[in-house]
């Protein structure tokens, strides 16, 4: 299967197990140990006391830039930060750095380790979700306290992750450089009558297939435009997919990143 195909890149089912190209299948089924991918001698940050279990993947190619960008990757349920780790490649900004975060809460998955961000049945008021919340916020203030500025933070999630990478703006004091939801279950009980800086003025991709089963495309859409009321820089995309992640999407989102960096 070739890229240039509109066919998806990445297929999440029930428990949004990624099913990748053939080339990349090997990727998957490699249990990786709980520490960074690569070799992190040329990080900029000391990685080791973040709260929740990483993968970094260093920019592959700075360009003109000073390499400064980071992107935090959050999966969705059921799912692992070895997944987007074949991700990060994928987007492959110049000068950008990612970061692929496992959720902190285990969720067993066949052949895979899944991990989740909150219980199935949400309640903004359960004790994983806010967990899941404060263990984010200590690993963006972790990088934060070494040097990163919020200019140069992106946020991206899918699912799970893309509601935990929208519902961090909520809890963020001041804006960061943009935040990505891509087929995200939205959060309804937020009201914005005093919303957060972050929330209002960071820059939003979000992305939702027509065809989704899981999360229904009309809930998404219809939150996307309650936000809109209090923040105008949102990208709102339409893919006639279901629960997953396709290489348009992932051009679209390049060439997003690419006019904000």
């Amino acid at each position: 299967m070739s890229y240039s195909q509109r066919a998806p890149l990445a297929s999440l089912k029930h428990g949004q197990v990624i099913k990748m190209k053939k080339k990349m299948m090997s990727l998957l089924k490699v249990k990786r140990p709980n520490t960074v991918m690569t070799n992190t001698s040329e990080c900029p940050f000391r990685l080791d006391n973040l709260p929740l279990t990483y993968s970094y993947i260093p920019a592959v190619n700075k360009g003109m830039t000073d390499g400064s960008k980071w992107m935090l990757l959050l999966h969705g349920r059921g799912d692992n930060k070895s997944s987007y780790e074949v991700l990060a490649k994928e987007i492959n900004v110049t000068g950008v750095n990612f970061l692929a975060l496992n959720a902190p809460f285990p969720m067993p998955m066949g052949f895979m380790e899944g991990y989740s961000w909150y219980d199935e049945h949400f309640d903004p008021q359960e004790i994983p979700y806010r967990k899941s919340i404060e263990l984010l916020i200590q690993t963006i203030e972790t990088l934060y306290s070494q040097g990163l500025h919020c200019s140069d933070l992106f946020i991206l999630g899918f699912s799970q992750g893309g509601r935990m990478a929208i519902d961090l703006l909520h809890h963020l004091e001041t804006p960061i450089a943009g935040a990505m939801a891509l087929s995200p279950r939205m959060s309804s009980f937020h009201n914005y009558i005093n919303p957060s800086q972050a929330l209002t003025k960071t820059p939003i991709f979000s992305a939702h297939g027509a065809l989704d089963p899981i999360i229904p495309y009309s809930e998404t859409k219809a939150e996307i435009q309650r936000m809109r009321e209090v923040n105008p820089q949102i990208e709102f995309q339409t893919y006639e997919i279901g629960h997953e992640i396709d290489i348009m999407e992932i051009i679209d989102l390049r060439n997003w990143l690419n006019e904000l960096i």
